[in-house]
């Protein structure tokens, strides 16, 4: 059985000759954070006065800044969520 700082050292020799890693995009500009406000916990509301609770929502802003994805999480029924980015090329 193989030890694991064996097999790091056969990790690092394989990747010795390996090409640099592809470098990660830059998403911190102020577009891309347009929709920061949103970043968080949420509790969901109808909108209507004295209205129960109907939902949570998690709000979170992924790969390095340049993804936002809401996990809508009902109290009832199925979930599912949103992931939404900023496209430089059409603004």
């Amino acid at each position: 059985m193989m030890t694991f700082l064996g097999t790091l050292a056969l990790l690092q020799a394989a990747s010795a000759g390996a090409p640099p890693a592809p470098q990660q995009p830059i998403c911190d500009s102020e577009q891309h954070a347009a929709f920061d406000f949103w970043v968080g916990e949420w509790d969901v509301f109808p909108n209507r006065e004295g209205a129960a609770k109907v939902a949570d929502s998690r709000i979170e802003r992924l790969y390095a800044g340049c993804a936002v994805r809401e996990n809508w999480m009902p109290l009832n029924g199925t979930g599912g969520g949103s992931l939404n980015g900023y496209e430089p090329s059409t603004g």
